[in-house]
């Protein structure tokens, strides 16, 4: 008789009379010398539930014991109870998916003992309370924000059609027209990415690839012509041949919204410069402006992903979008970002990727 079926005969009444009276689901193994597992019980609450046949719960206990053997843990653990908790959703025998709380107990290097405890009410919860924000937020942003923009453009419109003004004055508007224009391109562009983020969290796929820095900065660098030369500021950057391993279309939109950022904030006549550095396997791109600065409060928050929003040196109108995007899409590309900045003497962003 072996070691796991003398365990279970000598505690059969363990097993079927105080493991049964547990009101979670519980099942137990036996692990065997290469590693896989033969079920030694189930208690009556994971058969009820869960069933015998459950596919997601034996690939999670098998992924353990894999992982426990590639760490080198496996032949050191002593007979103490090693404990790992993780969860995922189990598809139960009602059809219906419900989400687990799972703890796997390793004993005497041979059993493994994984107790599920049903969290689906508290995820859904979450998963509601973060959405309600994610719709607050919206509203707010549709409601609010965006409207200032076209309400510029709207009452400018309204004073030409009502010979309020003539061609030759609405032409020096035109610059101004052109650039609230690309800042509801780039705001519907922001908004319709940072939506796709919150609702596909956890799934969204990233197509890296070499990407030259110069390629997307010389093709970003036209779409804010207009407010380089409404500001009259000194925009300086210098081509490079380096390339990031990156998603083109997300490092394009860090790039894009870090100048605009940057043009944002500095002041009339000012500077905004980029440029490109490397430290061993790693590219730092530097955009700087001589603009108002950043608070250490305010650093903190967006290096935390929270949403804050000013008006720009000329009155320019900002969504609090454009930052958050940054930060989210610069952790998918394994990137880091830095800021350096002193109130009302401008700020330098660093971000650096993998080469």
């Amino acid at each position: 008789m072996d070691f796991e079926q003398n365990v279970y005969q000598k505690d059969n009444f363990f097993f079927d009379t105080i493991v049964n009276a547990f009101p979670e689901p519980i099942v137990i193994d036996s692990i065997g010398e290469n590693g896989n597992l033969t079920t030694l019980y189930y208690n009556k609450k994971y058969v009820e539930t869960i069933g015998t046949s459950s596919i997601e719960v034996r690939t999670q206990k098998q992924m353990f014991i894999e992982n426990m053997t590639k760490n080198k843990l496996f032949n050191t653990l002593s007979s103490a109870t090693k404990e790992q908790e993780t969860k995922f959703i189990v598809r139960c025998k009602d059809s219906i998916n419900r989400i687990y709380r799972v703890v796997f107990n390793l004993y005497n290097q041979k059993i493994l003992v994984t107790v599920l405890n049903e969290i689906t009410d508290v995820e859904k919860y979450r998963e509601l309370e973060r959405m309600n924000t994610i719709k607050d937020r919206l509203l707010s942003i549709l409601s609010h924000d965006s409207r200032m923009p076209l309400n510029s453009l709207h009452a400018l419109l309204d004073m030409l059609r009502n010979n309020d003004i003539n061609f030759e004055d609405f032409n020096n508007f035109l610059p101004e027209v052109e650039q609230q224009v690309d800042k509801v391109i780039t705001f519907l562009d922001n908004l319709t990415s940072w939506i796709q983020m919150q609702i596909k969290k956890g799934e969204v796929l990233i197509a890296p690839q070499m990407v030259s820095v110069d390629e997307v900065i010389q093709e970003i660098k036209p779409l804010f012509q207009s407010s380089i030369i409404a500001k009259k500021i000194n925009f300086e950057y210098v081509p490079t041949d380096i390339q990031v391993y990156v998603d083109y279309n997300m490092f394009s939109l860090i790039i894009r919204n870090l100048i605009s950022n940057a043009i944002k904030f500095a002041k009339t006549q000012g500077n905004v410069s980029i440029h490109v550095e490397t430290d061993s396997f790693i590219v730092h791109i530097i955009i700087e402006d001589n603009g108002i600065g950043l608070t250490k409060e305010e650093i903190n928050k967006i290096l935390s992903t929270q949403m804050i929003s000013h008006q720009g040196t000329n009155h320019e109108i900002g969504f609090g979008l454009g930052l958050t995007l940054v930060q989210e899409y610069i952790k998918l590309n394994k990137g880091s970002l830095n800021i350096l900045s002193v109130p009302n003497q401008g700020s330098k962003f660093i971000v650096s990727f993998p080469i």
